[in-house]
């Protein structure tokens, strides 16, 4: 190295440690069910699925609202055995099951023995690959509130009838053309009426001898509401015709015909039935209320119960119903009531919140119909109270979803371990199909592998009454064994009595992994498999009291790889972590059983020779691991080559503790280094101070920065064609209050070592734009400054950005700059330094490759880069005038240079002789001593100020030294 030399050295560099990357699973099975559950909570109808022998494999939450059933108990039977299909007329049907079919009318007893109706809807399955037939899928509605209303319908009208028939009074209607399609009532034949056959013939025919009813009839056809009497034989009647309209025309006439010969019996009997129909209302325990437009003009006891008042007649004071409608819902139900009276389609049967009289919020369901009040419409609603069976079903419902989605395996069996319900997460664990377990041990996820007596243990406790908590190592489906950390609780009735036992179990696997491989990284190293230094220093202190019991030597070699930082940087971690682990590799083949080879980190290893009789016994050992490096490394059609450097101490001559030790044979480490590399060297006491010294200066650089004790110096760059400066390179010097003037060779490989070359060289960079911004204005600037720049600041894409800063903050144009780089930076040919020097190019800042000759790379090779500038370097120059083999390598790189439209500088330029050589072949510009020493910046801006051009000739500047 030489006094011009700035950021670019090479040292040893610990290599990063792997990161892990994680990875996104693919949507499971499990996942589509889980959605499909989800989707069905949503629908009112409960879904099932039956396999080829028709038995349930499958059927929605709902079903636990609907029935109380858990929908895994009815898993495995057939719909049949839980129920009844019905034809229309209520007998029993055996369904044709490979045939769609569509709401079938169904019924089934819930859980409490309640009967259930149902509309069931089918559709079979078919394999799209053979045709069989492989199951049914289908959806149930729960039409039994529906049905309910519908025979309290029935009933109603029935008593109607009833009510009809038993008051003197005939019931009929008739079509547009006057035919009967109603008869109904007491003694119709009094009016000439067999209800058997009177369905279908014309009233005129069968008043054909009564012209006046006739006429009367006409007219209500006609749209007149008419009151006709009518006498036939003995009996005396008063008819009634009301038109039925269907919007502007009159599509029939309803009549009623009052037997008034005994109209004080009818009256009586009238009464009597409106009597037994009202006590039939209040008595119910269904809230009714009927209304018009919202105006309540009956309610019964249970309607104003559920609201909070204390009679009906409470209600009945209403204006309107609105008041018992929460604000939230009190919108949706008003506009239920204007659809229904102006003849839309409306919700006979809904859910709203109702509002108790001392404001408490209820859910209420309705059903609602349209009935006749007094002799007009009006609008009939039957409520219940469904708000403690609501919040029941709900926090059933939570609870079966936080067991269903619990991120814990859950098994439920019966007293004797028999399964009888386990959760998705069991499935996705141990593999088994809900339906694979259910009914069987759980002692089918045995491994084998754990003893007897803590199954016995796990019995004991738990039949007792006690709760057992544990780590099992259970097998998957698979055969795959994992480790489960579990805790499992009798179920007990308030009376103490054990009737099932809840498992609770959560997959520990990659925690107990993960233990293991803390184990493995607390002792190993994760590269090369290796004892990492925790286990080399315990093995190191084994071996040093064995060999004070056995008055032993203990050998401790301390390596390092020569030149791996570059690889590392150049190559990539990747292949820098291949070589470190065939180099620990070729290391461990030297050894003995005994001894021990570790990696300290890096690209430092140290192996330890314990039971020596002299220190000399070790030499063979190093020498044997020098002679394994001799082969290149294969790497992805490449061949690296590396070479070990080794320091040597022995105990107890060299240190008497594991670190002493340590520390001395990496200060031998380094002398081998300052030797040549690829040798070994024994530690000695002036190794030591030299360490110390290190060590010092490892300390103060690290505040060299915030202690403003860098400088920079410049020398310039003269164009040989006329002798003038043209350019500057700056070059950083380092001078401490305690260590003095120190030399470039030593610190710039220590900044770049320990991570400071970064900062130190933006420093470096922003303070020569800044310098040549400030000559610039005084009318001195050259051409372009020059500053040297490391391979590590090339790592990703800072160093971009952090030009294009310091450019943006000093002012400095592009084009004034010039960064120097080394050869092997080039040879190392990675995407991103290629694309970092390219967007450097595309900015307008020149290339030049420093040093050039110093590597293995071949001018053709600099095609790929856009460099613009070739510095050969001084050990070419030095003898150029006297050594021939030197002066031909000049000449042609200059030659092949020039081809390629690169500029050409020569370095370390010291005599007239040199110069006139470089002239004569054509060399652009030159640098060194022979035109100036590198000068601080005060004596750099003199020397441009007082510049004179040296003599073009050689001979008459032979005094320049």
């Amino acid at each position: 190295m030489h006094d011009d030399d700035s950021l670019k050295r090479d040292s040893r560099e610990p290599s990063s440690e792997p990161s892990l990357a994680g990875s996104s699973p693919a949507a499971t099975p499990g996942d589509a069910l889980r959605r499909l559950d989800d989707i069905t909570r949503l629908v009112s109808d409960w879904v099932w699925e039956t396999d080829d022998a028709l038995r349930l494999s499958y059927l929605s939450f709902r079903i636990f609202e609907v029935l109380g059933f858990h929908s895994l108990e009815l898993v495995g039977r057939r719909l049949s055995d839980l129920g009844t299909f019905m034809a229309e007329d209520g007998t029993p049907i055996e369904m044709d099951w490979r045939t769609p079919f569509r709401d079938v009318a169904f019924e089934m007893a819930d859980r409490d023995g309640n009967r259930k109706h149902f509309l069931v809807s089918g559709l079979p399955v078919y394999s799209a690959e053979t045709g069989a037939f492989t199951g049914v899928r289908g959806t149930a509605r729960d039409i039994t509130a529906r049905r309910r209303a519908e025979m309290a319908l029935r009933d109603s009208e029935q008593r109607l009838l009833a009510v009809v028939s038993n008051l003197p009074v005939v019931l009929f209607s008739l079509d547009a053309a006057g035919v009967f399609t109603l008869c109904e009532g007491k003694e119709p034949e009094a009016l000439g009426l067999d209800p058997g056959t009177v369905i279908g013939k014309s009233a005129f025919d069968i008043y054909a001898d009564h012209p006046d009813l006739v006429a009367d009839i006409r007219r209500a056809l006609a749209g007149e509401a008419v009151v006709s009497p009518l006498k036939i034989d003995d009996y005396s009647f008063e008819c009634a015709f009301s038109p039925i309209r269907n919007d502007n025309t009159v599509a029939g006439v309803i009549g009623v015909a009052i037997n008034i010969t005994g109209r004080a019996r009818a009256q009586k009997e009238l009464h009597e039935s409106e009597e037994r129909f009202r006590n039939l209302i209040e008595g119910s325990l269904l809230g009714i209320v009927i209304h018009r437009a919202g105006k309540p003009i009956f309610a019964n006891q249970a309607y104003a119960t559920i609201f909070g008042y204390d009679n009906p007649e409470e209600i009945l004071r209403l204006p309107m119903l609105d008041p018992l409608h929460h604000l939230d819902d009190r919108q949706r139900v008003a506009r239920y009531r204007r659809d229904r009276a102006q003849g839309h389609l409306s919700p006979a049967c809904y859910e709203f919140q109702g509002c108790r009289r001392d404001g408490t919020r209820i859910l209420v369901e309705a059903q609602v119909r349209v009935v006749i009040w007094k002799g007009k419409p009006a609008v009939q609603s039957t409520v219940i109270d469904v708000t403690e069976h609501r919040r029941t079903v709900e926090n059933l419902r939570k609870l079966s979803q936080a067991v269903e989605q619990s991120p814990a395996s859950v098994i439920i069996t019966d007293t004797t371990g028999a399964i009888e319900y386990v959760n998705p997460k069991f499935v996705e664990v141990a593999g088994y199909a809900a339906e694979e377990v259910i009914g069987k041990n759980p002692r089918l996820l045995k491994s084998g592998k754990m003893p007897a007596e803590a199954y016995e243990e796990l019995w004991r406790k738990i039949t007792s009454g006690q709760e057992w908590r544990g780590e099992l190592l259970n097998r998957k489906k698979n055969g795959e064994l994992y480790w489960e950390s579990v805790s499992i609780s009798p179920i007990k009735t308030p009376d103490g009595i054990i009737t099932h036992f809840l498992a609770v179990k959560e997959d520990i696997s990659l925690r107990k992994e993960y233990e293991k491989r803390l184990i493995q990284q607390a002792n190993f190293d994760e590269v090369t498999g290796l004892p990492n230094r925790v286990l080399a220093l315990d093995r190191l202190e084994q071996a040093l009291a064995r060999g004070l019991r056995q008055n032993h030597k203990v050998g401790l070699l301390f390596i390092d790889l020569d030149r791996f930082k570059y690889v590392n940087d150049t190559l990539g971690h990747h292949t820098g972590d291949h070589i470190l682990k065939e180099a620990g590799a070729r290391i461990r083949h030297c050894l003995r059983a005994a001894d021990t080879v570790a990696r300290l980190g890096g690209d430092e290893f140290t192996v330890i020779v314990p039971d020596l009789q002299l220190g000399i016994d070790v030499e063979p050992v190093a020498q044997k691991i020098l002679e394994s490096f001799g082969q290149p490394f294969h790497l992805g059609g490449r061949e690296i080559f590396l070479t070990p450097s080794i320091g040597i101490t022995i105990w107890p001559d060299d240190g008497s503790l594991p670190d002493e030790l340590m520390r001395n044979a990496d200060t031998a480490m380094y002398r081998a280094k300052e030797m040549g590399r690829n040798n070994f060297r024994f530690f000695t006491p002036e190794l030591n101070e030299r360490a110390l010294t290190r060590a010092r200066m490892e300390h103060q650089i690290r505040h060299a920065l915030d202690r403003n004790e860098f400088e920079l110096h410049y020398q310039p760059l003269v164009d040989l064609a006329t002798g003038r400066i043209v350019r500057a390179e700056a070059l950083l010097r380092w001078h401490n209050p305690e260590l003095g003037q120190v030399s470039p060779e030593d610190f710039i490989p220590l900044a770049e070592e320990i991570g400071l070359i970064t900062p130190i060289g933006e420093w470096v960079l922003r303070t020569a734009c800044r310098q040549a911004m400030a000559w610039r204005a005084e009318g001195l600037c050259p051409e372009r400054i020059s500053v040297n720049v490391s391979s590590r600041q090339f790592r990703g894409l800072s160093l971009f950005d952090t030009v294009v800063g310091i450019l943006e903050e000093t002012g400095m144009p592009p084009t004034g700059l010039e960064l120097e780089i080394t050869e092997n930076l080039l040879m190392a040919d990675i995407p991103e330094v290629i694309d970092g020097l390219r967007r450097l190019d595309d900015l307008g800042i020149s290339l030049s490759v420093d040093d050039f000759g110093t590597g293995y790379s071949s001018l053709s090779y600099l095609r790929r880069f856009p460099v613009s500038v070739l510095k050969i370097d001084k050990s070419f120059v030095k003898d150029v005038a006297t050594d021939s083999d030197n002066a031909t390598l000049v000449e042609a790189i200059i030659t092949m240079g020039r081809s390629l439209k690169l500029e050409v500088v020569a370095e370390g330029v010291e005599t007239g002789a040199q110069m006139g050589f470089l002239r004569q072949r054509g060399c652009d510009y030159a640098q060194g001593y022979y035109y100036s020493r590198p000068t601080p910046t005060a004596d750099f801006r003199q020397l441009m100020r007082d510049w004179e051009p040296l003599p073009l000739v050689p001979g008459l500047a032979e005094n320049d030294s």
